[in-house]
């Protein structure tokens, strides 16, 4: 089973350029994690969503990165201490990065256990 948490968004100071690191700016993180199907319909037998929304809000709100990559490697980290999750994709959105396109994403897949 997968669960998705799409277009979370978080703010932090991203971007390489001075200008960039002047205020906290919303970034968008889409995320799948593979869980085990639930053994009762309760919450208590399957992932908490809402505790890996308030735990990525909170982590990222007052740290300072240059690269949506890093970003994307400290949301895998934090997705792995949840016992549940199996397998994750990462994909960390930065809207109005470029004049042409509408954002630049890097999608990152990890597997965390069998």
């Amino acid at each position: 089973m997968f669960i998705r948490l799409c277009e979370l968004e978080i703010l932090t100071t991203i971007g390489h350029y001075d200008w960039e690191k002047e205020k906290a700016r919303p970034l968008f993180l889409n995320i799948s994690v593979e869980v085990p199907d639930p053994t009762q319909d309760k919450l208590e037998h399957t992932l908490n969503y809402e505790e890996i929304e308030q735990r990525l809000i909170d982590f990222f709100k007052d740290k300072n990165y240059d690269l949506i990559e890093t970003v994307g490697l400290e949301t895998l980290h934090i997705l792995s201490e949840f016992e549940l999750i199996k397998k994750a994709e990462v994909e960390v959105i930065k809207k109005g990065a470029l004049n042409h396109c509408s954002h630049v994403s890097i999608l990152i897949t990890r597997s965390f256990r069998s």
